[in-house]
């Protein structure tokens, strides 16, 4: 199921070239994932742009979700439009599938997370 609400389509023009998408585990006894997409608009708030419920975490439920909000967001084609993102297995080859005129960075919150798990506690002040 993919969800964006239409107030939240119309606004799409008026947002931050910005789109952070992750997705987490819901608890329930379906155990689904909750594919989220979210904005900043020009008061510096968050906005949720879209979510989905799918059944598992990878390439082709991202690739989905990520071209149907490209459907529902036309305006973020652009070639200065950013996508930050955790480093999720498949997620970076679906931002640039559908959208591939768009920037892809991770979030430094994971790098460090991930190089801290690698080196050490040594390694996050350093960062």
């Amino acid at each position: 199921m993919f969800f964006t609400p239409a107030g939240l389509r119309h606004s799409g023009k008026f947002l931050r070239p910005f789109t952070a998408i992750d997705g987490t585990y819901t608890k329930s006894k379906y155990r689904m994932i909750l594919l989220v997409a979210c904005g900043i608009d020009a008061n510096d708030c968050v906005v949720p742009l879209a979510w989905a419920l799918v059944p598992v975490e990878n390439h082709d439920w991202w690739t989905w979700f990520l071209v149907y909000l490209r459907h529902c967001y036309p305006v973020f084609e652009g070639d200065d439009h950013i996508f930050i993102s955790d480093r999720e297995k498949g997620m970076a080859t679906a931002v640039t599938e559908a959208f591939p005129t768009a920037l892809h960075f991770y979030c430094c919150q994971y790098i460090i997370d991930n190089l801290q798990q690698r080196y050490g506690n040594k390694v996050r002040p350093l960062f």
